[in-house]
C-alpha cells in the first residue's frame, strides 16, 4: 500500500526577528499618524483663531464708530435739554432759538429728525424747521417706554420707519425730560437712519460668503450687509434662535453654528456696542476660513498614505531578505 502523504504546512510560524521588524514598522506608522494628527489639529485651531481674531477687530472697528455717533446724539439731546430749559430761550427769535437749539446735530451722519415732545406726544421743537409740525407721536414706542420709565438715561428703540423726510428705516436715540419733582415733561428724540449701518459695513472687508449683522438685544436684526437675496429683513425677531440665545447669554466671543437665516454653517464672532442695547455680529463662511487647511489637510493626508504604505511595502520586502531567514535559521539552530 501506498504509505500516507504528509499533510502541507499551510500556515507559516513567523519567528521573532520577522515579529520584531513588522511591529517596528506598526509602531513607526502609528507614531508618524499621531504627529500629523496632532500637527493638522493644531493648525485647524489656529485657522479658527486667526479668523475669529480678525472678525473681533471687524467687530471693534464698528463698536467704535457706533460710540463715536451715539456720543454725538447723546450730546445733542443733553444740549437741546438743557437749552430749553433756559427761562430766557423762549425770548429770542425763533431763528436763533432754532440755531441754539439744534447746532449740535447739524454735523451728524445720516441723521434724521431731532424733535422737542411734550409730556401728550406734540412736537415743541423741530430740527428740520423753524416753525414745529403739528404732529403727534406720542405713539411711538420711545415715546411710551419714557413716559413709564424715570430713569434719565439714554435710551435706544426701533427699528421704525419714518413718517417725513426720507421715510425710510430709523432708530432712536432718546432722553427724558422731568420736573424737579420727577414729573415727565417729554422727551428730547433723534433718528439715525440705518443706511448709516449699510454704508459702514461696506467699507469692511469680510471674505466671501460672510456677514454683518446688528441686532437690539430684542433680537430685532437692524441692519446686515450683504442682503440675502434681496429681501429685507429689517425688523426681523430672531430672539427664539438658538443662536441669538447663545450671543446675548455669552455676552461676546466666537463659536461655529448653522444660520438660522441661510442654514450655511459659520463662524460667529460677536460683541455688544458699549452699554447701549445693541450688538454686533460677523458671520464668516465656515468654507472659507478653513479653505487653506483642507487644502493642506489633503496633501499631507496624501503624503502620509504614501508613506505609510511604503513603510508596510518595505517591512515586507525585507522579512523575505536572505540575511533574515539566515537570522530565523540561527535562532532555529540554536532552539534544536
Amino acid at each position: 500500500m501506498t504509505a500516507p502523504l504528509p499533510k502541507l504546512k499551510l500556515r507559516k510560524k513567523w519567528r521573532r526577528p520577522e515579529i520584531i521588524l513588522i511591529c517596528g514598522s506598526v509602531v513607526a506608522v502609528v507614531t508618524l499618524l499621531l504627529i500629523i494628527i496632532s500637527l493638522l489639529s493644531r493648525e485647524h485651531r489656529e485657522a479658527n483663531e486667526n479668523a475669529a481674531r480678525a472678525a473681533s477687530n471687524i467687530v471693534r472697528l464698528i463698536d467704535a464708530d457706533v460710540l463715536r455717533n451715539a456720543e454725538l446724539y447723546d450730546t445733542s439731546l443733553q444740549g437741546m435739554i438743557s437749552a430749553w430749559q433756559h427761562p430766557g430761550l423762549m425770548n429770542i427769535p425763533p431763528e436763533l432759538r432754532h440755531l441754539v437749539l439744534f447746532d449740535r446735530f447739524t454735523s451728524a451722519r445720516f441723521k434724521g429728525d431731532l424733535l422737542l415732545l411734550d409730556q401728550d406726544g406734540y412736537i415743541l421743537a423741530d430740527s428740520t424747521s423753524v416753525e414745529p409740525r403739528t404732529e403727534n407721536v406720542s405713539d411711538r414706542p420711545h415715546f411710551q417706554n419714557h413716559a413709564k420709565d424715570p430713569s434719565p438715561d439714554m435710551k435706544v428703540d426701533g427699528p421704525f420707519k419714518t413718517r417725513w423726510g426720507f421715510k425710510d428705516w430709523c432708530i432712536s436715540f432718546s432722553r427724558r425730560m422731568s420736573a424737579p419733582d420727577g414729573t415727565f415733561l417729554g422727551i428730547a428724540s433723534g433718528a439715525m437712519r440705518l443706511v448709516y449701518f449699510k454704508q459702514l459695513f461696506l467699507t469692511l472687508d469680510i471674505g466671501p460668503d460672510s456677514n454683518i449683522n446688528l441686532f437690539n438685544t430684542n433680537g430685532l436684526l437692524l441692519a446686515r450687509h450683504p442682503e440675502l437675496d434681496g429681501q429685507d429683513l429689517i425688523g426681523k425677531d430672531l430672539s427664539q434662535s438658538p443662536n441669538f440665545q447663545r450671543i446675548l447669554r455669552e455676552g461676546s466671543g466666537s463659536f461655529i453654528s448653522v444660520s438660522s437665516l441661510d442654514k450655511k454653517q459659520r463662524l460667529y464672532t460677536f460683541s455688544h456696542v458699549g452699554n447701549l442695547p445693541l450688538i454686533v455680529v460677523v458671520g464668516q463662511s465656515v468654507d472659507e476660513v478653513y479653505a487653506i487647511w483642507r487644502r493642506n489637510a489633503l496633501l499631507v493626508g496624501l503624503a502620509t498614505s504614501v508613506l505609510c504604505l511604503g513603510i508596510f511595502g518595505l517591512a515586507m520586502l525585507l522579512r523575505g531578505h536572505p540575511s533574515l531567514r539566515l537570522m530565523t535559521l540561527d535562532g532555529r539552530a540554536v532552539e534544536a
